[in-house]
């Protein structure tokens, strides 16, 4: 009786820990996975807000034109900047 009561405690517990590895590893993949897809590099970032610029001045969104010329991530690409001040002299 006390053998049959120690396996079936063994065989529990190597469920639990077997679990536990199981589980620690899904969320491991997890962390991966969003770090992975949430990179840009500044290419793909500078792509991105051009697109958006092209896109502003098609539509004729002076505003958020305005707003983008504040913010820091024209700062660290001058020519975006340069287009987004050109743009809005020649909105006319």
């Amino acid at each position: 009786m006390l053998e049959k009561s120690l396996l079936s405690n063994g065989v529990v517990l190597g469920a639990v820990i077997l679990g536990v590895i199981v589980v620690g590893g899904i969320i491991y993949l997890n962390k991966k996975s969003k770090s992975k897809h949430s990179f840009h590099t500044q290419e793909d970032i500078y792509k991105q807000h051009l697109v958006l610029i092209n896109n502003c001045i098609r539509d004729k969104k002076w505003d958020i034109l305005e707003e983008m010329l504040d913010s820091l991530i024209v700062e660290e690409f001058p020519d975006l900047k340069n287009k987004i001040e050109e743009a809005l002299k020649n909105k006319n």
